[in-house]
């Protein structure tokens, strides 16, 4: 039961707020400068929740509020000062904000998973204590801990989203760092995220290497791809040709891509040979093409030479 002090609402200085359950919620950049935006024009509307803690007080509800009002420049909040045990507090941190539609599963997943391995309690006593069943405390467990550690912190810090970390929850643990890489290199958006973690999914795990170090599939679908040249007039021999032709160079192409000047680098005294040999073959090979096409063209396509 949430007791209030005789004031419902009191003027504190920033400085003795601390924000420790601030790792309890995710960061959202796009909210966090919504918020921002809101603060500067209508000022402090709703205060935020806190609780004593020794001579200070910790934060429960409104972390985006009191961030943004730091950026802003305020010297004190306007809050609720509640007084309530630790699991109690968090419990509170999410009724809080469910009424308001304001969490992510994910936030739930970490707020049970805070009360039943830090806290110590069972999932039946953590379900009890946030008035659900026993059975939805344990799929947001299973949610937190199907995560690497990487993947919590990112997602803390709003480096992924959300539904970027339900994608990765769908891996091996083991594998989720080297995904995670990928995705932040890359710069996947939830979409790109899940259809690479289905492409992994539906391949060996000894291929998975290659498709991170470059993810072509999902790379290639950014951009629709160009328009090719009408075709009306070539004979069928000639759009043949053509298409082999682009689906060569579309191959080298994504070669060139990831075999950047750090790939170069890596590459050791002994590879040199075996991979010059093959590009000058590669290369041999396109000017005999180009040299047989050129002495078969008819004289009048070269201009009456």
């Amino acid at each position: 039961m949430i007791s209030c002090e005789p004031e419902p609402f009191r003027e504190i200085a920033l400085g003795q707020i601390g924000q420790s359950y601030a790792r309890l919620r995710l960061v959202h950049p796009q909210a966090e400068s919504g918020m921002v935006g809101s603060l500067r024009q209508f000022g402090q509307i709703f205060p935020v929740v806190v609780v004593p803690v020794g001579e200070g007080y910790e934060l429960v509800d409104g972390f985006k509020r009191l961030r943004a009002l730091k950026q802003l420049g305020y010297e004190h909040v306007r809050a609720r000062v509640v007084e309530l045990s630790v699991p109690s507090l968090k419990a509170a941190m999410l009724a809080l904000n469910r009424r308001k539609g304001a969490i992510s599963d994910l936030e739930e997943a970490m707020v049970v998973h805070s009360l039943c391995r830090e806290d110590g309690l069972s999932q039946v006593e953590a379900a009890v204590l946030l008035g659900r069943h026993k059975s939805w405390v344990c799929r947001r467990l299973s949610l937190m801990e199907r995560l690497c550690e990487e993947a919590r912190e990112d997602l803390r810090l709003g480096l992924i989203c959300a539904s970027i970390g339900r994608e990765l929850g769908r891996l091996p643990r083991g594998n989720q760092p080297a995904v995670l890489g990928a995705i932040l290199k890359y710069r996947l958006c939830s979409r790109e995220s899940a259809r690479l973690v289905s492409l992994l999914l539906q391949r060996p795990q000894w291929e998975w290497q290659n498709i991170l170090t470059f993810p072509e599939p999902i790379l290639e679908a950014r951009n629709p791809p160009r328009p090719a040249p009408p075709q009306e007039g070539f004979s069928p021999a000639a759009r043949l040709l053509l298409q082999k032709l682009r689906d060569v160079q579309r191959r080298i192409c994504s070669l060139a891509q990831p075999w950047g000047e750090k790939g170069l680098r890596e590459l050791t005294l002994e590879d040199w040979p075996a991979i010059l040999s093959a590009l000058e073959e590669m290369e041999r090979a396109l000017q005999d093409l180009k040299t047989r096409v050129s002495g078969r063209q008819p004289k009048e396509a070269l201009g009456g030479i």
